[in-house]
């Protein structure tokens, strides 16, 4: 008599990477990796749209690497990582991105295992008419700042606890310290 063992496991929540230095018309590149459970079940990234009520999952571009290491495998374990790269242009401004483990037939919005992030482009011409090296509030939140070099915006992160503190010479204030909004929260 021969017996079989099988075991299951369960995905666990994707970790969904959107850069913080998305800058209107530059390539970049957004990931999500997750341990997939076994059974082995995949690994999607959705879109929503503004104006639209639910993810699409994105096919054109998107890559899978199969990121599994040999003792994720001992415990029956898989990783994969889906990514694409492209162009944002403005109409990505908004746009949800979802990561989801499926098991083929769940959606985003059944997943139990799943997450999602926001893309907030820095348009290409913020820094227009600006000094060379001006700092401005960045879009994404109080966590970042725009930095001009000429009419080229770059998105720079302040430090863990520290806001954008309105202030050419020191962008980055402790978040009590830095003027409003940027007083109230880290976001």
């Amino acid at each position: 008599k021969t017996s079989k063992l099988e075991i299951y496991g369960d995905g666990q929540t994707p970790s969904l990477s959107i850069p913080s230095d998305m800058i209107e018309n530059k390539e970049k590149t957004i990931s999500c990796s997750s341990v997939i459970g076994n059974p082995e079940n995949a690994v999607k990234l959705g879109v929503k749209r503004p104006g639209e009520n639910s993810f699409s999952i994105q096919s054109s571009g998107v890559s899978t690497v199969d990121s599994t290491t040999d003792e994720m495998r001992e415990q029956c374990n898989y990783q994969k990582t889906v990514s694409f790269t492209q162009t944002f242009g403005s109409t990505w401004n908004l746009t949800d991105v979802g990561c989801f483990v499926s098991n083929g037939s769940s959606t985003f919005e059944t997943s139990d295992s799943k997450t999602e992030d926001t893309i907030i482009l820095v348009t290409e011409n913020y820094c227009q008419g600006e000094s060379d090296y001006a700092k401005k509030y960045n879009p994404r939140g109080c966590s970042y700042y725009v930095q001009c070099f000429g009419e080229m915006p770059s998105s720079l992160p302040c430090g863990s606890g520290t806001c954008f503190s309105f202030d050419n010479d020191s962008p980055c204030y402790h978040c009590r310290s830095a003027p409003y909004p940027c007083n109230i929260t880290s976001t």
